[in-house]
């Protein structure tokens, strides 16, 4: 069974726009030698952080992409989609960066994308990889040429927790998938780096075959599943939120077991786990109890399994 090791906290930052101050104004030196408008091409040291934690869980040869923008000009991206790659615990730019006196700032998405574009980075669920995106926490220039981007989850993520009751016999989560009860649900979209929002491009279910997890009387480290999914969209009906309606089917050793999920269980936020503790007593399956929380490593790492 394929696992990503990759272990992240889901961050804190809020997104700042460049010209009103507070985080971002880091203190840069003036560039000596350099007219207005005149730029140089500079190595920058590249550090990437999930909740300021540095370098922390990327594997050799995993890739980013990055895009400079001048803080003074709102369309104006400098350097589009820069590939960095991580190597022996550092990030290697595939190219420099056009800078001069003007303060600049990253956005960054991960994984790479050759085709991804500021305002539209693919993303998509039913994968067991993390989609991430951030951008820099300090404005940098010529002279100050540290980039530190601060990354956090772009998408959702479920995890099932299945245990059996009052069953002596052994019995084997198979697969997994989940449909919207009225429409198909969200499967892939693109992310605005700039905003954070995610345009939904498609729409299906999710699926997971060949699990092979053996059912507990208790929730254990064993007894789960876990999947990335996009954030779903919440309407507005009345004064009253309401989640789109999803249906869950298990096949355990055999059989087929399906449920409509309660309401709680359909707000699937951006940067957050939903932890869906479900029963099964041989005949059927129903929902224990449900809890949202943020996506961060005191709570779960990130194993898609």
């Amino acid at each position: 069974m394929k696992r990503n090791i990759l272990y992240w906290i889901f961050g804190l930052a809020v997104l700042t726009s460049c010209n009103k101050g507070g985080e971002n104004d880091y203190p840069v030196d003036p560039v000596p030698g350099l007219g207005k408008n005149e730029r140089v091409e500079t190595e920058m040291e590249l550090l990437v952080s999930v909740d300021n934690v540095f370098n922390h869980g990327f594997n050799d040869n995993d890739c980013i992409g990055l895009f400079i923008k001048n803080c003074s000009e709102e369309n104006d991206t400098l350097n589009s989609n820069i590939k960095a790659y991580y190597a022996r615990g550092e990030w290697k730019m595939s190219t420099g960066v056009m800078a001069g006196k003007e303060n600049m700032e990253a956005y960054a998405y991960f994984p790479y994308s050759s085709i991804a574009d500021i305002r539209k980075v693919p993303v998509e669920g039913n994968t067991d990889v993390s989609y991430l995106y951030g951008k820099s926490k300090y404005f940098f220039n010529a002279s100050y040429n540290r980039i530190d981007v601060f990354m956090k989850p772009a998408l959702s993520l479920l995890r099932f927790n299945i245990r059996k009751q009052n069953m002596p016999d052994e019995r084997v989560l198979e697969s997994i998938s989940i449909k919207g009860k009225e429409k198909d649900l969200p499967v892939a979209g693109v992310i605005d780096l700039i905003t954070g929002k995610i345009a939904n491009t498609s729409f299906g279910e999710y699926g997971k075959d060949n699990i092979g997890i053996v059912l507990d009387n208790e929730y254990d480290d064993d007894s789960y599943t876990s999947m990335v999914v996009m954030p779903m969209l919440i309407t507005t009906k009345g004064g009253k939120n309401e989640a789109t309606p999803v249906s869950i089917i298990l096949s355990i050793s055999g059989r087929q077991y399906s449920l409509v999920l309660p309401e709680e269980a359909n707000y699937w936020e951006q940067g957050k786990l939903s932890d869906i503790n479900i029963i099964f007593n041989g005949e059927e399956i129903s929902v224990e109890n449900v809890s949202i929380k943020d996506w961060t490593l005191e709570e779960i790492p990130l194993v898609i399994q």
